[in-house]
């Protein structure tokens, strides 16, 4: 009777426990937005307020803040699970955020006011009103987008939201940039028309969420939650490819105006330096991929409820051990072994005390043996072992600490269930050429001529 099957994984699956994180993350990026949004507005409709806000406070427009709004809404919907009409009402949401992302756009290409600018409370001193600037326009209408194809899968409106999705992303680190080097012309439209800092902030959120939420299904973002090597290598270089070039170039950009060095020494410093990290990266990239291939490899051959090799595994290494001992002319032996009695353990008890029966025996097994020695679980309720010792007193050295181990255990298990094995053995003599097969075969005979002579003693 076979004992739990272990469990395969593909590596196109998520990881649930990276998964789990980003939707705590995104759960506490919609809290941060609604309260920009919120406190926003607040300060739009009620003046009297705005002497609140610390001098280097700069009020984001109350179109903006509506936007995030609608964002939110539309998000918690996600996460929440809605009902159906709620659902619809998300899409709604979605809808008037591709819109105001929309139509702003228009009024600034063509000139022309649609009246947007006047609905909410208006900034007197702006040259349009409360309209927002054409790069939170243009992230709105980026979102409107993401969202209203977001659920797509498999096929060309998945790629549109991927897309969508993506030039957000690039937006916000453009965005980012033109804070951090000063290249205000690149966060605003005017003097008074511009991107603030807690929309950027806001938009920083929202990138995550729908990065989240498009590597649930998306065709794109999936390599980020995977649990394939890929995927692991993606989520440890991406951190260091994101921060890493404002570091460069922001030194760079330090000692250029500081003047310590002329401009082509800098430079020279600077390449040289980006050569460096480049390949530090790379080896670190070759390195991990080996360690993580290493381990994959040692998964795929290993047992999962036991920890033993499974069958797989076991027959690898002693097709190699087999070659080993021949080339070198030594003796090898197989031993075999059967639990007693693991279908009834199962039928009375339940598959989880079978269970506890089977990694019981092979933690006997490995107590006995060597760590040299290969352990395999080769069936549902067999085992076999290789080792490269021979010799008759050897092997009844093994049978007795193998009993004294069992009763051992039967003594302070109590009366679950009794553990009781049956064995077998076959060596490779000196000299000999033999397949692994042929040699467990002869013992697995042997294995069952003593579970015989126990149903006749019985």
């Amino acid at each position: 009777m076979s004992g739990a099957k272990p469990r395969r994984h593909f590596s196109n699956e998520p990881d649930t426990r990276i998964v789990s994180v980003l939707h705590l993350m995104a759960g506490f990026g919609l809290m941060i937005i609604g309260i920009i949004g919120w406190s926003v507005l607040l300060l739009w409709f009620v003046p009297a307020l705005d002497g609140l806000p610390p001098a280097i406070w700069s009020k984001m427009t109350a179109n903006t803040a509506i936007g995030l709004l609608l964002c939110t809404f539309f998000f918690s919907c996600c996460f929440l699970h809605c009902p159906p009409r709620a659902r619809w009402i998300g899409v709604v949401s979605a809808v008037l955020v591709l819109a105001l992302g929309a139509l702003t756009l228009t009024e600034y290409a063509a000139h022309i006011s649609l009246g947007l600018d006047y609905i909410l409370p208006r900034n007197p001193h702006a040259i349009y009103g409360s309209r927002s600037s054409p790069q939170t326009a243009f992230g709105f209408l980026m979102l409107g987008i993401a969202m209203l194809t977001l659920r797509q899968a498999k096929n060309f409106w998945s790629l549109v939201s991927d897309l969508a999705t993506l030039l957000f992303v690039g937006l916000n680190l453009v965005m980012f940039g033109g804070y951090v080097y000063g290249a205000l012309d690149l966060v605003s439209f005017n003097k008074l028309t511009t991107m603030s800092p807690h929309t950027l902030a806001a938009f920083f959120f929202l990138g995550e969420i729908l990065l989240v939420l498009r590597a649930e299904q998306g065709d794109l973002f999936p390599v980020f939650v995977n649990i394939g090597i890929g995927s692991r290598i993606v989520r440890l270089i991406m951190p260091a490819a994101l921060i890493v070039p404002f570091i460069f170039l922001s030194t760079e950009t330090y000692l250029c105006n500081s003047k310590l060095f002329s401009v082509p020494y800098i430079e020279a410093i600077a390449s040289a330096s980006a050569s460096i990290l480049a390949i530090c990266i790379v080896t670190w990239m070759g390195w991990r991929i080996n360690g993580l291939e290493r381990d994959l490899r040692d998964q795929s051959l290993t047992d999962e409820l036991t920890a033993v090799y499974n069958r797989r595994g076991f027959y690898f290494l002693g097709q190699q051990a087999i070659r080993e001992a021949e080339r070198a002319r030594n003796g090898l032996t197989v031993f075999f072994f059967d639990l007693d009695g693991l279908k009834r353990v199962n039928d009375l008890h339940g598959h989880e005390v079978g269970s506890e029966m089977i990694k019981a025996f092979a933690g006997i097994l490995n107590t006995t043996f060597r760590q040299s020695d290969i352990v395999g679980r080769v069936g549902g309720d067999e085992f076999a072992v290789i080792t490269m010792r021979e010799g008759e007193h050897w092997r009844m050295s093994v049978s007795n600490r193998l009993d004294q181990l069992a009763t051992a255990h039967n003594t302070t298990n109590g009366e679950t269930y009794r553990l009781s094995y049956s064995i077998g053995h076959a060596e490779l003599r000196t000299g000999k050429s033999e397949s692994l097969e042929d040699i467990i075969t002869r013992a697995d005979a042997m294995m069952y001529e003593d579970k015989a002579k126990k149903r006749l003693a019985a």
